[in-house]
């Protein structure tokens, strides 16, 4: 597995705002690179917090059932919406 952090950027963004990747490794003696479908875990929490606890333990069992995850830390208030939701959009076309 690979994990990367990637900064996640819009017009009233917190400094915080981040997508985890949690990517499949594909074995590099192969010649064929597998796609593989790719799930965006944005956990719970009102726009008000984010419920860390629902990130990464979705994310290992999308993972063990041959998905790649994305866990987006999303800005909480004081951010205002749509912030959130341009956020998952720009992680979207990642």
């Amino acid at each position: 597995m690979k994990y990367l952090e990637i900064p996640v950027n819009v017009e009233g963004s917190m400094e915080y705002a981040k997508a985890n990747m949690y990517l499949l490794d594909t074995p590099l003696d192969k010649v064929w690179y597998r796609k593989r479908p790719t799930i965006i875990i944005c956990p719970g929490g009102g726009y008000e917090k984010v419920s860390y606890r629902e990130g990464e333990p979705l994310a290992m069992h999308f993972l063990s059932k041959g998905y790649h995850a994305c866990v987006l830390e999303y800005s909480v208030a004081p951010a205002k919406f749509p912030t959130p939701l341009l956020e998952l959009g720009k992680v979207m076309k990642l």
